[in-house]
């Protein structure tokens, strides 16, 4: 199959720590070695191309719409920030669909999917030149409820951008039935559960970050986005009182600073009380790996999530995670076998959960990581990509029984 992918990040760019770069840089590499041709479409801030495991990738700048400069001209009347996002969700998804256009007048394209973030698709399900199907990394209304943000006109906008998207693909499918569920309960289309590859690649760890963090050992680390959606707030308050009742506590903390007040309340502990709370700074995978595998436990305690990888890559390396009973974490933990769950948004919860943690034998808490590690068979690269190669041909049978799919892109598929 020639399959191209449409992204507004990937594993090779600056932007390389977000879930939906880190699964495409683990999905592409098997889709290759099952014998596919793939190439990725990822937005930059230069034109070029080069090779990632077998795999064509071709950076492509955002479009810049005459329609959107005239647009411009009229925003000094509503504020020129206004709409700003949406602008650049537009300039995103047409700058992505005319490198597909171009390179399938080339060589064509059997299937596309799109990245739903940014609506990275929104102008190539419109005139397809193959079937398009959606991969929904968040939903837009759920996780701006968790984050807590204005919701604006811009944000209006920009959901209604990225829902146009996946109601005009050939179908749509995402990570985790809760993500799933959420999204065909309330938008009444149906969604797929398609799980994805998950390994760890091992090679050229740098140890660095580890070491510095090496004399704070016994610590529980979190890593991901300091939010208010990942639980960054609650997280300080469950742990401000563990810091004086249990004096061999350290929390470490990885990824970039959300820029809200919730993540501003976990890194002003870091001020605070800066022999217990450390703050690492967002790192690259070969030194966050190391930072895991040492850590007593690893804390996630998201508002909103959707099978994240965070949580893929803490049990993968075999550590016992904190998670919340539900947003998709209930989906890879079993509580008390390969982690613990704590009631949802509960800083009480976490705390005792935490607490729980501190005072498991050694061997237990060994052996739920174990299992943790064993979880993750299910994800083994070989077994999800060929559960996705069997979706990508579902489409493709609905495609050649209906002979418009391919040029209308009116309907929606239940594949």
């Amino acid at each position: 199959m020639r399959i191209a992918f449409l992204t507004p990040e990937f594993a090779t760019e600056s932007y390389f720590a977000g879930g939906l770069a880190q699964y495409l840089g683990r999905l592409v590499p098997a889709l290759v070695e099952r014998g596919h041709d793939v190439e990725v479409f990822v937005t930059s801030e230069k034109e070029d191309e080069f090779s990632y495991h077998g795999a064509q990738v071709r950076r492509v700048l955002p479009h810049r719409l005459l329609s959107l400069r005239l647009v411009n001209g009229l925003l000094p009347f509503l504020g020129r920030r206004r709409f700003a996002t949406a602008q650049q969700m537009c300039r995103i998804a047409k700058g992505l669909d005319h490198a597909l256009r171009r390179r399938h007048s080339v060589s064509r394209f059997d299937i596309v999917q799109a990245a739903s973030w940014m609506a990275s698709g929104f102008f190539s399900v419109r005139r397809p030149v193959a079937p398009v199907v959606v991969r929904v990394s968040s939903y837009g209304p759920m996780l701006d409820a968790a984050a807590g943000v204005r919701i604006t006109a811009d944000r209006r906008i920009m959901w209604a951008l990225e829902l146009a998207a996946m109601r005009r693909a050939a179908a749509v499918y995402a990570p985790s039935r809760f993500l799933a569920h959420q999204i065909s309960s309330e938008m009444q289309f149906p969604v797929r559960v398609v799980p994805p590859p998950f390994y760890i690649d091992t090679r050229a760890e740098d140890p660095s970050a580890a070491q510095t963090v090496a004399p704070f050992r016994p610590y529980l680390f979190f890593f991901g986005r300091v939010s208010r959606y990942k639980g960054a707030g609650l997280l300080a308050e469950a742990v401000r009182p563990l810091l004086a009742g249990l004096p061999d506590f350290h929390l470490v903390v990885a990824g970039p600073d959300g820029q809200d007040e919730a993540g501003r309340r976990l890194l002003a502990l870091a001020h605070a009380c800066p022999h217990r709370v450390h703050y690492l700074g967002t790192l690259p995978p070969q030194r966050l790996r190391p930072v895991i595998r040492a850590a007593h436990a690893v804390v996630l305690p998201s508002l909103a999530d959707n099978l994240p990888n965070t949580c893929l890559e803490a049990m993968g390396l075999g550590q016992l995670v904190i998670g919340p009973d539900g947003v998709s974490f209930d989906e890879l933990i079993a509580d008390g076998e390969s982690g613990l769950l704590f009631t949802l948004g509960s800083a009480a919860s976490l705390r005792d959960a935490i607490v729980r943690v501190w005072r498991m034998p050694d061997e237990i808490r060994a052996q739920v990581g174990q299992r943790a590690t064993a979880r993750m068979d299910m994800l083994a690269p070989r077994r999800a990509s060929a559960e996705l190669e069997s979706f990508y041909e579902q489409v493709l049978d609905k495609a050649a029984r209906r002979p418009d799919s391919r040029t209308s892109g009116r309907s929606q598929g239940s594949a």
